[in-house]
This record gives C-alpha cells, structure tokens and sequence, in this order.
C-alpha cells in the first residue's frame, strides 16, 4: 500500500507542473488622445505586454500604469505616415486585483490590448520575432517564427488603419480582444495567441473585409516548466 500511494504521488506531482497561461487580458479604444483601460486582475502574471495602436503622424506618448511599472519597448511595425504598432512588456511586474493601464498622446487616435502571462521565465523570457507592414488590402501575414522550445506561446499583435472591418485569424490562434477602428477616434487592433506544445513555424493570416493598411509582429515567450506545486510541496 505504501509503495503504490508514493507511485501515486509522484504521478501526481509530475502532472501539476504548471504550464504557461493567460492570466489576464483586456482591450480599449482612445479618444483621439487618451486611454485608460478597465481593470484587470492580474495577480500571479510573470509577464505583461501592451500594445499600442497609433496613428504614424505623431511620435509616441507617454505608456503608464496604476502601480508603477516600467515598460519595454518589444516593436514598432509601421506603414509610414498612417499606422503604427507599438509593443512594450514589463517582466516580473507589480501586480494587483485592479491593475489599470492608460496611455497619452494627443492627436494619436489610439488603442491599446493588453495580455498578462503565468509561467514564463523572469530571465530572458522572449524568445522569437517577426514583424512588417501592408500598405493596403485585405490580409496580413506579420512573418514566420519558430519557437525555440515546445510549449511556448505566440503572441501576434496587429494594428489596422481604415475601415477593414472585423479581423479574423486562422492557425488555431485565438483572439485575446479586438479593438474595433474607429473613424476619427482611433486605429484598429487586435491581439491574438496561440499555446504551441509542439514547436514549429508559424505565419498567421489576419483577413478582413475591405481594403486597408496594416502593421504588427508575432512573437514567442518561452514557458517555466518547473513552476507549480507538486503533490509533495502541499503536504509538506
């Protein structure tokens, strides 16, 4: 009986092993000018990234938080003189049950997505990247990456210019929030993952329905296979 409740513990504990998850996410149009998003609990993210949709006319504003955090610039994809995609993350970042984010700068007619992340290292958590840009049409590719690693996720950050429509997303990515563009108030974004737990190439096509200009990246953060409690660690 001993010997098959100690089997039975160590398979258990191998099994708890936490994988890589998505603790948090939320979306915002601006005002032409400014953002706040709604609060998120992100208690227990070990990384977070922003994006920032904008208008090319105007130079970057000001990325803050309500708990202080300092952001990263990951991206800038751009086509320029009319949309540009901005990526900032925080490693190991302070975290609360209504963590807010809010970005400034006038005449940027922005959105922001936001995505929090558990599991994933706190040392050189990125792994792979790709980005360019679309002047004009109905579809996007943001370029092929390979995760170094199996059970990494991939995250694709777009932004679009004009009226396309809604954005949709094919190899097996899911959509976190979508920004729909608004006329005269602010761009469109969309921010979408996918959870690989085999590694291989991957080159998502965002498609919409008329004609307009797009920008934006993909990128692959590595997982923490050892973080998680195993069946020893709570009992003992």
């Amino acid at each position: 009986m001993r010997k098959l409740l100690f089997i039975l513990c160590l398979f258990i504990s191998s099994s708890c092993f936490a994988q890589i998850r998505i603790v948090a996410h939320t979306g915002k149009a601006g005002n032409g000018n400014t953002l706040t998003t709604t609060a998120i609990n992100d208690v227990g993210a070990s990384i977070e990234f922003v994006q920032i949709a904008q208008y090319d006319g105007v130079t970057f504003g000001t990325l803050t938080d309500n708990l202080g955090n300092t952001w990263t610039q990951l991206r800038l994809d751009r086509v320029f003189s009319v949309v540009i995609n901005y990526v900032y993350y925080c490693i190991n970042p302070t975290t609360s049950s209504s963590h807010t984010f809010t970005y400034t700068k006038t005449g940027s007619f922005c959105a922001a997505n936001v995505i929090a992340l558990g599991n994933t290292p706190t040392s050189s958590p990125i792994d792979q990247q790709a980005g360019t840009f679309l002047a004009s049409g109905t579809s996007f590719q943001p370029g092929s990456i390979t995760p170094g690693q199996n059970n990494e996720i991939i995250i694709a950050s777009i932004v679009t210019g004009n009226t396309g429509g809604a954005v949709s997303i094919n190899s097996a990515f899911t959509v976190s929030d979508a920004v729909a563009f608004g006329a005269g108030v602010n761009q469109g974004a969309v921010m979408a993952y996918l959870i690989q737990t085999s590694a291989a190439a991957v080159n998502p096509a965002l498609t919409w329905a008329s004609s307009a200009s797009a920008a934006g990246s993909q990128f692959s953060v590595k997982w923490t296979s050892n973080n998680g409690a195993g069946f020893f660690d709570i009992i003992y």
